[in-house]
């Protein structure tokens, strides 16, 4: 037989379960409510070429990795074909991107970027510089998967690893073209 104590003990002890209970199930339904409300980027890989550089000789192949529906990082990648017309006849640049459109990775875009340039050309001497720069553009894709962007940005050089410090800006835009999965 139990006595009168130790039902309300046990009835006491059920009651701070069923709370408790009650507690974690409320939380693992706000996570999934917040988690459905989070647009999430349907593709997530992006290749393209900046078509304003190819017709100046200078082509530029870019990847994109959508991190989230805001942010994404990839790299710009230009080789000069006919090294004598650019200052800096190869460069590879890191980016970083932060996008303020209500799309994911779509619309109105800031960057903060690095890059490594290097010049190897009959017109001055060979050289290798470091620099950091920043940009602002827009990006537009097609149900199809194609995208169509534009971008201006400026970059200023840090530091010469050749030896003296040449400190240079360095301009950049681009009307790319890509597509994304």
């Amino acid at each position: 037989m139990l006595k009168l104590g130790s039902g309300r003990a046990f009835l006491l002890h059920l009651n701070l379960v069923y709370l408790g209970m009650k507690k974690i199930i409320l939380l693992i339904g706000l996570v999934i409510t917040i988690q459905s409300f989070a647009q999430k980027p349907q593709f997530k890989h992006e290749f393209k070429i900046n078509a304003a550089y190819t017709v100046l000789g200078l082509p530029e192949i870019a990847y994109e990795y959508a991190v989230d529906s805001r942010i994404s990082w990839g790299f710009n990648f230009g080789y000069a074909t006919d090294k004598d017309d650019f200052n800096y006849t190869m460069y590879f640049q890191p980016y970083y991107r932060y996008y303020l459109g209500p799309k994911p990775n779509l619309g109105l875009f800031v960057e903060v970027n690095a890059g490594i340039y290097h010049r190897d050309n009959t017109i001055a001497p060979q050289k290798t510089v470091l620099g950091l720069g920043f940009g602002a553009g827009y990006k537009y894709y097609f149900r199809s998967g194609f995208m169509i962007e534009t971008i201006v940005g400026l970059e200023r050089s840090l530091l010469d690893i050749d030896g003296a410090r040449d400190a240079f800006l360095f301009p950049g835009f681009g009307l790319n073209f890509g597509y994304r999965f």
